[in-house]
């Protein structure tokens, strides 16, 4: 189920971001329920501490709660891509393409048109400059 050559890869770089994410997270927990007054104050204060403890000391024992984030991470990323994306279209694609056709608006130009000999474009500017191109 885990992968233990996985762990073994897993670079020391990742592992000190992960401590230091999760110590600034915890720290921004901390600083929540200190404001309200809360007694939750000191086991997220610690719990803090610890993440940036072994974030700058021992980062290598970070190693298999990181590489766990980051597979479910992925796994997140997996279930939550195609949500996101279907959401996207459907609020922004389809509104816009019913909106066209109901206004019979053709942006492409690919109605058949019989009246017309061609469907070429006469070009505005005949002078093209190649020397001045960008």
């Amino acid at each position: 189920m885990i992968e233990i050559k996985g762990i073994k890869d897993y670079q020391i770089k990742r592992c000190k971001d992960f401590g230091y994410t999760f110590c600034a997270v915890f720290s921004l927990i901390t600083i929540f329920f200190f404001l309200k007054d809360d007694k939750l104050i000191y086991p997220f204060f610690f719990i803090s501490l610890t993440f940036l403890f072994f974030a700058i000391f021992f980062p290598a024992f970070l190693k298999p709660i990181a590489y766990l984030w980051e597979r479910f991470g992925i796994l997140l990323g997996k279930f939550f891509s195609p949500i996101i994306l279907i959401s996207v279209y459907t609020i922004t694609i389809i509104p816009i393409n019913l909106i066209l056709r109901i206004l019979n608006i053709d942006l492409l130009k690919r109605k058949f048109n019989k009246k017309i000999n061609s469907y070429w474009e006469k070009r505005s500017d005949d002078k093209i400059n190649f020397i001045n191109q960008f």
